[in-house]
């Protein structure tokens, strides 16, 4: 599958909720769990940034704190683009695996498992 193992990831960080999951026992409980995690996330990194206001006492600990807010940042605005855009990365992903694109002979078959691998 492409990007076999990013989705992964992201299904079991309970970020991307899984294609093929339809029945409520399943979609529910799941959904509470991402929304808790991207709750988690966005409370540490408005706790980064209250320790970057009340607790700096000093420039090296400015710069480090600093550097652990903008991570967090890059991190909640990925969340936010990757849940936001859910349904058109499905269509694109979908789009790859269908007619135009998806390989038809042994050599495009090899090349596109080189890519892959290239990918991982």
């Amino acid at each position: 599958m492409f990007l076999e193992l990013q989705f992964s990831i992201l299904t079991y960080c309970c970020l991307w909720l899984p294609r093929d999951w339809e029945s409520p026992w399943l979609t529910i409980p799941y959904k509470v769990m991402a929304i808790l995690v991207t709750f988690l996330i966005y409370t540490l990194t408005l706790s980064e940034f209250l320790d970057v206001v009340l607790a700096v006492e000093n420039y090296e600990d400015l710069a480090g704190t600093l550097f652990m807010l903008l991570s967090f940042l890059a991190v909640c605005t990925k969340v936010a683009n990757a849940l936001h855009s859910r349904r058109d990365i499905l269509d694109l992903t979908e789009f790859f695996l269908t007619e135009p694109c998806k390989p038809f002979s042994e050599r495009e078959i090899v090349i596109q498992r080189g890519y892959d691998k290239m990918i991982r």
